[in-house]
Parts: C-alpha cells; structure tokens; sequence
C-alpha cells in the first residue's frame, strides 16, 4: 500500500502540471483501484475517455473497475468497445474472460482465457483464471494442471494457492492442502476464506487446537459466516467442548434454519447424548 500511495502522490503532482493527460489519468485510474477507491478509479477513467473516447486501454482499465464495482453488464460494454479497437489484446481479453466467469458464462470466459493464453503464455495470473474457471466447471483435474502451471510460473499468487489449497482438501488430499493453504496464508494472512479451509483441514488431520486457532481468527474477519460457525462446531465437538459446540450449532440454526435444520438438529441431538449420558461429556 505505501507503494501505492508514493506513486498517487507523484501523479497528482504530474497532473497538477498536466490535466489532460490521458495516460496519467488512466494509471492514476489503476491506482486508485489497487486502493479500493473505487470511485476515484472510475472518476479518473472517466475523465480520460472524455478526452479519449476511443483509448482502449482506458476502456479495458473501466470495465476492470466496473467488475469490481459488481457492475458487469458496464463492464462487458466497456471490454467489447475496447477489444473492439485491440482485437489481440491479451490483457483486455484475459479481463473480458474473467467478466464472463464471474457472469458465469463459463464456455465464453474459456474461450477468450484460451486465446489470451496463445498471446502470453507466462501469466501466472490469467492461468490461475483459467483454473478457476474449470474449477467452476467442476472440471478440477484440469483445473489443477493450469493451477500448477500458474503456480511454477509465480509461486506467490496466492489466490492460486487457495484454489488448489481448496481442490486438494475436496479430494480429500489434506497434507497437500495444509501446505497450499499455508503458503497463501504467507502471502495474505487476513483471508477468512482460506482461514477457514485451514481450519476445516486441520481438522481432517485431528490437529484440533490449531483447527480451532483458524477458525476463531476467520470469524473475526467474518463474524456471522455460516459455514465457518458450523465448521467451528465441528471442531469443538471433536475437542469435547460439547457445550460451545451446542452453541454454535443453535447460533447456524437461529440465522439460516432452513440451510441448518436437518445438519444441525441431528448434530445437537449427538452432543445432547454426550452431555447427558452418566453425567459425562
């Protein structure tokens, strides 16, 4: 984040001399969204492509700021206007594909991953897309090969790391997953999700105290998510601590019945039993 901050710092004054500067404001426009300021992101990019209309890059840099926004339908205007002017552009086509993902048009995003990918070869981050993407499939053999890929390229893409983390743990592969996990954690200690898979992996492997430590720390960032509370009893159970895993149990049962009720009352029936037979946990 300094990182950042000294380079606004130096565009503001560039632009202070230069106003216009279409350049400028699209990188400016870059910043600000690496910052999540996002409405500053948009305002910069705007500016640009009023001066501009037809400067691709601020196209794409808009679509991308619009997606995160959860504006994709602006998004998927602003990447077509832009692949329209740089037709084998890979970054623009790497972007439109991770629009179509996240729209869920999974064959379309597919399709312009593939030809980003014929352009650049070596993008850790549009092959982690491309894993993602068969992930969502369900196609997670192939997702895992792309992950490698991505993986041996740059081993520092957490995201990456995470998603094969996750495909590991689904295939019942907890060592592996442990290691991915643990690596993402390295590089973005704060992700509640991969937190949580830790947590959920710990678990498999019986280390419930450190199990536990992750879970804990997940709902810090997310304190009402559902998954992690259920997973958290599970571990209490697992520990013995029938009553705080009782009570996470009703917590899941009081927000989410209906996604609860058959896991949770069968559950809570099991700790009941425990608690009450011969006055023994």
């Amino acid at each position: 984040m300094k990182k950042y901050r000294e380079s606004l710092l130096d565009l503001d004054y560039s632009l202070s001399a230069e106003p216009n500067d279409v350049m400028l404001l699209v990188l400016r426009g870059e910043i600000y969204r690496e910052m999540d300021k996002l409405n500053e992101s948009l305002n910069d990019l705007n500016k640009a492509l009023e001066i501009m209309p037809n400067n691709a890059n601020a196209l794409g840099q808009r679509g991308v700021t619009y997606r995160i926004m959860k504006n994709n339908e602006e998004s998927m205007k602003d990447l077509n206007a832009s692949l329209r002017i740089e037709k084998d552009n890979a970054f623009l086509l790497k972007q439109r594909g991770i629009t179509f993902k996240t729209m869920g048009r999974y064959d379309e995003a597919l399709t312009d991953l593939t030809s980003a990918k014929d352009i650049e070869q070596d993008d850790a981050e549009l092959l982690y897309q491309y894993g993602d993407t068969c992930h969502l499939m369900q196609k997670d053999g192939e997702a895992l090969r792309y992950l490698n890929q991505s993986i041996k390229i740059d081993p520092n893409v957490a995201d990456a790391l995470e998603l094969r983390g996750m495909i590991f743990y689904n295939l019942e592969r907890y060592d592996e997953a442990l290691t991915d996990l643990t690596e993402s954690l390295k590089i973005n200690p704060k992700n509640a999700n991969t937190l949580r898979y830790r947590g959920a992996t710990y678990r498999k492997l019986r280390n419930y105290e450190e199990s536990l430590a992750d879970l804990n720390k997940s709902l810090e960032i997310e304190p009402n998510n559902l998954i992690a509370i259920e997973c958290r009893s599970k571990t209490l159970k697992n520990m013995r601590s029938f009553t705080e895993a009782a009570r996470d149990l009703t917590s899941t049962l009081i927000h989410s019945p209906t996604k609860s009720i058959n896991y949770g009352l069968s559950a809570l029936k099991g700790i009941k039993k425990r608690t009450t037979d011969n006055g023994k946990p």
